[in-house]
């Protein structure tokens, strides 16, 4: 058990350092590098000649929807067909079973 929490301990403080060292030296070379490489990411947008800012267009009218005509017809009957129940199917059980007729009492 102890070897294993050495273990992740040195590896632990191998990763750590590694990343404060490797962040140490990309951290140095953007310092050592000319202001303007900084910028070389960004696109910039120019802005309109006059220098004022310029409306946005006037949102399109929304186009007409399809429109689905839905009616029910007044004489749509729903067939109902009531299911047969066969009553013998439908006795309960007993609630106390019967004892068999081979089994001693306890």
């Amino acid at each position: 058990m102890i070897p294993r929490y050495l273990v992740a301990f040195v590896g632990a403080s191998l990763i750590t350092s590694a990343m404060l060292l490797g962040m140490n030296e990309v951290a140095r070379r953007l310092k050592e590098r000319d202001p303007t490489q900084y910028f070389q990411i960004s696109s910039f947008i120019p802005a309109p000649e006059d220098r004022r800012p310029r409306r946005p267009p006037a949102p399109q009218a929304r186009p007409e929807l399809p429109q689905i005509e839905y009616a029910t017809p007044l004489d749509a009957d729903v067939p109902l067909s009531v299911p047969t129940v066969d009553p013998d199917r439908l006795a309960s059980p007993p609630l106390v079973p019967e004892p068999s007729p081979g089994a001693t009492p306890h």
